[in-house]
């Protein structure tokens, strides 16, 4: 996105596009909430794929058959259908749920506990997107523009896992951990926790395997030695992503028993982390190219342990004390 955030400042039309796709995203990915809500992750997922995936198929195929289709603008506009198109088939299978209650006058306390409970997820959110934007910063700042285009590739190639863990194991997960926490299900709340770990790591396995066998053929593709060259990033990379993931798993079970204050802590202290490996790490390795990724692997790795100790202490030992009544 850093292309982009350049390119913003010398065009109207690019802040308006995405202007525009942030919009149609924040009302997709809410319909996404609902189906998700209504009990069907199967169908969220298919439209997940539809606005993060399907359209990047057609992008390229288009680029692909015709050389006046490379451009940005292609890639705007399939966004934008792909997005407009998901937004449609939402809309017309909530309408076909027959949900009540659309006249009834809206419980403002109601959302504004939400907007509050939100606050955290937002910070929270925020403290890990910004570390996943600054570490490229700093590896421009290591090792020069031109290698920084090597590590976003390598890093967008190793963030698909999470997209993949996202749309084929949490959403899910999820609902059913809340439910069976509410219900004061503790035998299928664990079991549902396990099930969540093996899917991840057999997801991450068979992602690593596949990923290693089509990645140098996509190098021998692109045709330049610097990807050849730093191709070793990858390994970091795919690690610290699959950290990420598997920190995902005790984070899900923090927000079922409502532990969200822990963790936005957790990704705090991660983003905190990631700074300090960095300016620790920049004087001790003689080899800058690995700064960015190992401090990247330890942040992950820093909220993984602190979310797993935390979902330990509250949930696995604090079992009889926790309060189970309520709702998300």
């Amino acid at each position: 996105m850093f292309f982009l955030a350049e390119y913003a400042a010398y065009s109207k039309e690019v802040v308006a596009w995405m202007s525009a796709l942030a919009l149609l995203e924040f009302c997709c990915q809410e319909l996404n909430r609902l189906h998700v809500i209504t009990a069907e992750p199967l169908f969220s997922s298919f439209v997940l794929f539809i606005r993060q995936g399907l359209w990047i198929v057609v992008a390229i195929l288009l680029m692909a058959t015709s050389s006046e289709m490379r451009n940005i603008n292609t890639v705007f506009i399939c966004w934008s259908l792909a997005c407009v198109l998901a937004l449609a088939i939402s809309i017309k299978r909530i309408t076909q749920l027959n949900i009540g209650g659309w006249k009834e006058s809206i419980d403002w306390a109601w959302v504004f506990n939400g907007v509050k409970t939100s606050l955290f997820f937002l910070v929270g959110t925020l403290s890990i997107r910004a570390l996943l934007t600054f570490d490229r910063f700093y590896f421009e700042s290591l090792m020069g523009v031109e290698s920084v285009g090597v590590y976003v590739f390598y890093i967008g190639v190793a963030s698909a896992l999470m997209t993949f863990l996202d749309a084929g194991v949490f959403v899910f997960a999820y609902p059913d951990l809340i439910r069976y926490f509410n219900e004061k299900k503790h035998d299928l709340f664990k079991r549902k926790i396990a099930g969540m770990l093996g899917q991840v790591c057999i997801a991450s396995l068979l992602f690593t395997v596949i990923s290693l066998i089509a990645l140098p053929w996509l190098v021998e593709w692109i045709s330049k030695p610097a990807y050849d060259r730093f191709s070793f990033l990858y390994f970091w990379l795919l690690g610290a992503m699959i950290l990420y993931g598997l920190s995902m798993v005790p984070h899900y079970g923090l927000y079922a028993i409502r532990k969200d204050v822990h963790i936005l802590a957790s990704h705090v202290f991660g983003f905190i982390g990631f700074f300090l490996g960095v300016f620790f790490l920049r004087d001790v390795l003689y080899r800058h190219e690995l700064v960015v990724p190992i401090a990247l692997c330890a942040s992950f790795f820093m909220v993984l342990a602190i979310k797993s100790v935390l979902f330990v202490r509250f949930y696995l030992i604090g079992v009889g004390s926790i309060n189970g009544v309520g709702s998300r």
